[in-house]
């Protein structure tokens, strides 16, 4: 019997799905469709109408998150040891992220790997997030396999596929671009880049019945052009940042945006690189039943296809299905595996029960006292230290940072820049524009800042204040638009720091 599985995409605007069926080594698709989110309240309004859509019966499923819920850190550790590096860089990620790291779940994956130590990719998600989603889904009848970054798992699908050895993959969303650097096949580097502010003040692109409109051919060409601009100058951070020579053979082009006229040959043209649209039925050899057929379109189902392979395949995304939210084990699966175990343990425990009985007092005493000792010498070798979970484990990482050539300095100040740019933005908006301030992240270089006022002039005024601000180098309208049910504007600006700030 075919096994199901069902891969399930959540975008800033877009819930799509797609079911594949898997017989042997036979991968077809059955079925696909996609509905408007608007607002991420409505999720589980929305996801009922599409398993309503797709017929969903049962099976397994795979949930694919927008890279604008992550923070993404490139980080080097002078570590090879893959045990020594899950341990250490819990500690190493407590200076890189803003939020604290137990209110996080964070997945890594090493990139590279040389005498100096490991270069890694690490992508962190707030448990808050995984709940809701978790949430969600169970409501639904649905319990997740994985639960990833739906352009890492297409990009990830991508480089297995026998492409060039270094290739740009670009996800033209219609809020949002992604760009992922592939190298060896391996993603390697990752960043969410917003269109500029025209493309949703003047609602240059919009999406109709499967189908990407341009209002503004002019402004479309504008537009391209400064994000072009923002894709090089992250080509080339990259390229400062790892020190690594990246030339890419060509362009792997995906999403909606393929679908909007001379979008994906001025990113060609821009670049000075050829772009292949990606096509994952036909790069990974599917097949698509006659009934999905109907309605399938590259364009919208790659990234939701992509997350359903995850359930038979072998690629390992990150995954934040683990820790408190990872699934129930199936060790005792068989009446076999239950009589192997307990008879492994009826040996273990016959073994070793006398040593039990006779040391364990003594060893106990000595742990403690051994322990206490540990901890007195590590704070007297490191008074500076303020969380103290294993003291030979801490003191052997940072003697050994110490002793290595090059030592990852913090991406963020301390609390004192985080505030004075509370008080800057607090002091530049005047009370008498209605602003509810629902999100605020301070990341290394920038500010992003999402909330609702009861006007769009408000947001091109909120936007001019901060501008006058010396502190940011750039201030940008990410998104603006009106709510459905209620009479407000939701909006997302965002502040490039300066370099000083």
């Amino acid at each position: 019997m075919a096994q199901l599985t069902l891969g399930i995409d959540i975008s800033d605007e877009v819930i799509s799905g797609v079911i594949v069926s898997c017989k042997g080594r036979d991968f077809q698709v059955v079925g696909c469709g996609y509905e408007m989110l608007g607002d991420a309240a409505l999720l589980p309004g929305v996801l009922q109408n599409l398993l309503t859509q797709l017929d969903w019966k049962t099976g397994q499923s795979v949930l694919g998150i927008s890279l604008a819920h992550f923070s993404l850190r490139n980080l080097h550790l002078p570590f090879t040891n893959e045990k020594k590096i899950e341990q250490i860089l819990p500690f190493e990620l407590e200076e890189h992220l803003l939020a604290p790291i137990s209110e996080q779940v964070f997945s890594s994956r090493i990139i590279r790997q040389s005498e100096k130590g490991s270069d890694l990719l690490v992508a962190a998600l707030e448990k808050q997030q995984i709940q809701h989603h978790l949430d969600v889904f169970n409501e639904a009848g649905l319990d997740p396999l994985q639960i990833c970054i739906s352009n890492y798992a297409l990009a990830e699908y991508l480089c297995t596929k026998g492409h060039e050895q270094e290739f740009l993959f670009l996800y033209g969303d219609i809020g949002s671009m992604t760009l992922v650097v592939c190298r060896r096949q391996k993603s390697v580097f990752m960043r969410r880049l917003s269109y500029p502010e025209t493309v949703f003040t003047d609602n240059i692109f919009n999406v109709v019945d499967n189908e990407v409109t341009v209002t503004d051919q002019n402004a479309a060409r504008i537009a391209i052009h400064g994000l072009c601009n923002q894709i090089q100058k992250s080509l080339d951070r990259f390229s400062i940042v790892s020190g690594l020579e990246y030339s890419p053979s060509r362009i792997m082009f995906a999403g909606p945006m393929q679908l909007a006229r001379g979008f994906q040959q001025q990113i060609e043209e821009e670049l000075g690189l050829p772009c292949s649209p990606c096509n994952l039925v036909h790069d990974g050899g599917l097949s698509v039943s006659r009934q999905a057929a109907e309605k399938w379109n590259p364009a919208f189902y790659d990234r939701p296809l992509a997350l359903a392979l995850l359930g038979e395949s072998k690629i390992a995304p990150l995954d934040f299905r683990k820790d408190e939210f990872a699934l129930p084990s199936h060790l005792l699966g068989s009446r076999k595996q239950v009589i192997s175990l307990a008879l492994a343990a009826l040996l273990v425990l016959s073994v070793g029960i006398g040593y039990l009985f006779i040391d364990y007092r003594a060893s106990l005493s000595s742990y403690d006292q051994l322990a206490t000792r540990m901890e007195q010498v590590f704070r007297k070798s490191f008074p500076g230290a303020t969380r103290i979970v294993d003291p030979l484990m801490q003191m052997r990482a940072s003697l050994e940072e110490l002793q290595a050539p090059t030592v990852s300095m913090p991406l963020f100040t301390r609390e004192q820049r985080i505030l004075a740019i509370l008080a800057d933005i607090s002091s530049r908006v005047p009370g008498s524009i209605s602003l509810h301030v629902s999100r605020l992240v301070v990341d290394e270089d920038s500010v992003k800042i999402k909330g609702t006022t009861d006007a769009f002039n408000n947001v091109n005024t909120i936007k001019k204040l901060l501008a006058e601000s010396p502190r940011y180098q750039d201030v940008s309208i990410v998104s603006a638009t009106k709510s459905k049910e209620k009479d407000t504007i939701r909006f997302e600006i965002r502040l490039q720091l300066e370099g000083n700030s």
